[in-house]
């Protein structure tokens, strides 16, 4: 990838390994060996397409017992052992996905940056640690690059004190600011009981020009539901996905074609 960012910041996109992970596990003030050992378990088990044995693992098993009581059970998202999720979609996804809008070849003949053409503002939906901000601040570094979390949540003040690293700010929702070029969704609107009600909500706010989107609605994880709701309608999961892309279409976005892998992201643009 071309570094276009200041030599003095060494790139979020090196930070992928265990002394990594180790790190934010104990600036968090977490167990840092019992959070390494579970995510070896939990890749393992993501590779054969099974639920982990591990924390992990017992962390999706209440999740999904919690939908099926009626009563989710969001305290999920504060068990240190959701680090490990967390760290998983980083270094097998998010972080890949970025790399493929920079990759020269991602639409036939340029990448997708170069099909952006001049970005201004960045917004970054649920940055979590707050590294697809920093990515995304490295690929866009005279962008306005903003990442959204709850402050409640472990990560905020990690991504807080990364956002002053690598100069991006974090707010916990985007309710104004600048007309935004591209906003980024990488696994965000399936934790949203009323996904396309929420994205409703965000459009309107951002008005952005371009969609990166990576929605993984028919897969089974950490905060992901079983039914999603529309105007009051339950649907399976395994509509969601058709239906989210329709809802896109009517508010005057087209999908673009790339080459990028599964069309994990999806780059959508507003006609």
């Amino acid at each position: 990838m071309e570094r276009r960012y200041r030599e003095a910041v060494s790139s979020i996109f090196d930070r992928r390994a265990e002394g990594d992970l180790r790190a934010l596990a104990e600036a968090c003030g977490f167990r840092a060996d019992a959070i390494i050992a579970d995510f070896r378990v939990h890749k393992a088990a993501h590779r054969t397409a099974q639920i982990s044995p591990g924390r992990a693992g017992d962390l999706e098993r209440r999740w999904y017992a919690s939908l099926e009581s009626g009563a989710p059970d969001y305290s999920v998202y504060s068990d240190p052992f959701y680090l490990v999720d967390i760290w998983l979609c980083w270094t097998l996804y998010s972080r890949k996905g970025l790399l493929d809008l920079a990759n020269p070849k991602s639409l036939e003949t340029r990448s997708v940056i170069d099909y952006f053409g001049a970005v201004g503002a960045v917004l970054d939906l649920g940055c979590g640690f707050g590294y697809t901000t920093a990515g995304l601040k490295e690929l866009f570094p005279k962008a306005q690059v903003t990442g959204t979390n709850l402050r409640d949540s472990f990560q905020f003040a990690i991504a807080a004190q990364l956002g002053l690293e690598f100069h991006f700010s974090l707010v916990e929702r985007y309710e104004r600011g600048p007309v935004i070029d591209v906003l980024v969704a990488s696994e965000y609107f399936e934790h949203f009981s009323n996904p396309i009600e929420h994205a409703y909500e965000v459009l309107k706010v951002a008005r952005p020009r371009h969609l990166v989107i990576a929605n993984g609605f028919n897969g089974r994880a950490i905060g992901h539901f079983d039914a999603y709701t529309h105007r009051g309608t339950a649907y399976p999961a395994a509509r969601m996905s058709k239906m989210f892309s329709e809802a896109l279409r009517v508010l005057g976005y087209h999908k673009v074609k790339t080459k990028i892998w599964n069309n994990r992201p999806a780059i959508w643009s507003r006609s």
